[in-house]
């Protein structure tokens, strides 16, 4: 399929051109290699006519757009009035030195990285309030991680700020938003074949012990050292791990590494270990002609003898990057954040590419930071949720690697591990107190294999018995450990006995100052629980039912009348729908209220009466098409209004109950 005949593309272009056209700003966040470029080529084209500033961080990006335009027919130098390419370097020594370019339309591709703090400062001076100048950004970084720094100074001391680019540079209107969760449900990528690694960095023996000490094992033994000691040799050993899972055959490898230094010592380790590979390498250290030609080669020649071609590579050098066909990825190292990992997962992402890639995580990214889950697979496979489309897709995606069966092979050497009575009594004093004073799960076990209740029961017997012995002797010792026990159960016991029940006012009150903080119902959630441990969302539904069925009953029987404490609980509900109804509204329609509360909306507005009237008015074609602009968006606003509005209606239908008439039934009991 043409790429311009996507859906997704289409509708991003629409959304994209209407935005330039009615704010004169817009940003597109779509997850990497779903075609960006072609969403950028089809605003430069409705343009054309005009000057165009296109700026990337990379000379490879600006080369991609050119190569695209001219596959598609296109000249440059003819058939754009005036298009220039910049990178964010160029674009800001050129405005450093006081020439600052004309345009009409400024299309800044990865814009996030324009967060380079001198960069940002001077193309920051290009985004004016001037009536002929739109902006386009295109980015495929997630939008809670479009920051950047800034360090000044004020009175004589350093400040950071955190700046939202989205915000400052494009008023926020984020025109198009397409996650790589949704690429993967579209079916725009077929799901990765997912393997992570845990990867010994020492000595066996030495990493054995870190493993075991860090997983809580006090009485540590040589055979338990020894025993992990094999399994790390043979399963965890980076060497072994290339061996037993690289691509030597018909495919091309993304080989990312850490640093120059990095890159020349892997690149020397897979010439001993395969030396039928074909070997590219991109860094800043080399040139720019070296880093094309080598880019080049790696993506468009030929598999020599069907051995794999690999490209070494340090991020930065290949932002924008993709390719196609028998992929796969190898992360060397442990990454550092979640857009670095997004961005090298996506040079081997294409549209429509036919093949899953195959990840090789040797820096255990998805386990050691939690927010580079990317996928939320492991989330999604625990909760086993069959009524949901996303869970079944994401359930589809094979997962395997080493850590798990490090995790397992670990818990079998510590099965029989030793726990002390002081760490079982802290641990079930924090899962108690986590939830409200009860176990969440009961059947929850140490790591020696004790049951959590069970050591509950174990703890009202020490007491119990060491109580008993101090009664009969008052000289007699406790021990500091099972001191330790009584006064922990002694503090369960207080809180528990101390723990307030709440009024239904009481409830109501605190639902509704939440209900607003979140500016919406609330979720299930364990943030939103009252201090008896019920779940707000739970709570409410019940509230709901109540107040459903007075509805029914006074629809249905004429003669029945409300207490005070019912028509409360009605007035209240009434009364937390309006305000989040309002709210919504607000969040949804906000941005369209200030247009047509402007006085040139306004104005137009009274203008269109007229020539309603008097068609005569409309004397020059400009003027003509100005007003048909006008009347393009006015249909748009109220329909979007009335849509809008519908659906809040929908959502918080108390908001439209008539009080009145509901007083009357308390009024008639008077």
């Amino acid at each position: 399929m043409n790429i311009f005949e996507y859906p997704h593309i289409k509708d991003a272009t629409k959304a994209v051109l209407r935005d330039l056209q009615y704010k004169k700003k817009s940003c597109v966040i779509a997850a990497m290699g779903i075609g960006k470029s072609a969403i950028a080529i089809n605003a430069m084209l409705v343009y054309s006519n005009e000057s165009i500033l296109f700026c990337a961080p990379t000379h490879l990006i600006l080369e991609q757009m050119q190569d695209y335009l001219k596959n598609m027919g296109y000249d440059v130098e003819h058939d754009f009035k005036n298009l220039q390419f910049y990178t964010y370097a160029s674009l800001h020594s050129l405005i450093k030195k006081g020439n600052i370019p004309e345009f009409n339309l400024l299309i800044c591709d990865e814009f996030h990285a324009i967060a380079k703090r001198k960069q940002y400062d001077s193309i920051k001076l290009l985004f004016t309030s001037e009536k002929n100048k739109r902006y386009l950004g295109l980015s495929a970084t997630p939008i809670l991680q479009w920051e950047y720094e800034i360090f000044y100074n004020e009175k004589d001391k350093l400040f950071k700020k955190r700046v939202n680019m989205a915000s400052v540079l494009y008023d926020d209107s984020i025109s198009y938003y397409y996650s790589i969760e949704d690429a993967f449900i579209n079916d725009l990528f077929r799901l990765p074949i997912y393997n992570e690694f845990f990867v010994v960095s020492e000595n066996t023996k030495t990493e054995a012990y870190k493993i075991l000490k860090q997983a809580r094992v006090e009485n540590i033994t040589e055979e338990m050292i020894e025993s992990l000691a094999k399994y790390l040799d043979n399963e965890a050993s980076f060497v072994s791990i290339l061996k037993k899972y690289l691509e030597i055959k018909n495919t091309k490898i993304l080989f990312y590494c850490r640093d120059f230094k990095d890159l020349l010592g892997k690149e020397l380790l897979l010439k001993q270990l395969f030396p039928t590979l074909s070997l590219y390498k991109t860094s800043c250290r080399l040139s720019k002609n070296e880093n094309r030609e080598n880019v080049s080669e790696f993506r468009n020649n030929e598999f020599v003898g069907e051995n794999s071609k690999v490209l070494l590579s340090i991020r930065q050098v290949t932002e924008g990057f993709h390719t196609d066909g028998a992929m796969q990825i190898v992360f060397s190292n442990k990454t550092k954040a979640y857009r670095d990992f997004l961005q090298k997962f996506g040079g081997g992402c294409s549209i429509g590419n036919p093949v899953s890639v195959k990840i090789l995580d040797l820096g255990g990214n998805l386990t050691r930071i939690c927010s580079l889950d990317f996928l939320n697979y492991r989330k999604n496979i625990e909760q086993k949720e069959k009524d949901s489309f996303k869970s079944e897709i994401f359930a589809k995606m094979k997962v395997g690697g080493n850590i798990v069966d490090l995790n397992k092979t670990i818990h079998q050497i510590c099965e029989n591990v030793f726990v002390s009575k002081r760490e079982k009594t802290d641990f079930y004093y924090e899962k108690i107190l986590s939830n409200y004073g009860t176990l969440k799960n009961p059947e929850e076990k140490y790591k020696d294999g004790t049951y959590l209740k069970d050591w509950y029961k174990e703890m009202m017997s020490i007491a119990h018995y060491e109580l008993c012995l101090l009664k009969e002797n008052a000289n007699y010792k406790i021990s500091e450990e099972n001191m330790y026990i009584i006064e922990t159960l002694a503090y369960i016991e207080n809180y528990k006995t101390k723990k307030r029940t709440l009024t239904e006012e009481e409830k109501r009150n605190i639902y509704f100052e939440q209900a607003i903080k979140y500016q919406n119902l609330l979720p299930k959630n364990e943030e939103y629980r009252f201090t008896d441990g019920t779940y707000m969302a739970s709570w409410y539904q019940k509230e709901k039912k109540k107040v459903q069925s007075l509805l029914n009953r006074m629809n249905k029987e004429t003669n029945y009348f409300l207490s005070e404490k019912n028509f409360k609980l009605i007035l209240w509900i009434h009364t937390l729908n309006v305000d989040l109804k309002n709210i919504w509204l607000q969040n949804w329609l906000g941005s369209q209220w200030e247009i047509t509360e402007s006085e040139k909306y306004r104005r137009w507005e009274k203008f269109s009466d007229e020539v309603v009237k008097d068609p005569t008015l409309l004397k020059t074609k400009k003027l003509c098409e100005s007003i048909d602009a006008f009347y393009s968006l006015e249909e748009y606003c109220k329909g979007n209004e009335e849509r809008t509005i519908k659906i809040a209606e929908q959502n918080y239908s108390f908001a439209m109950l008539e009080l009145d008439s509901i007083q009357r039934h308390i009024l008639k009991k008077k």
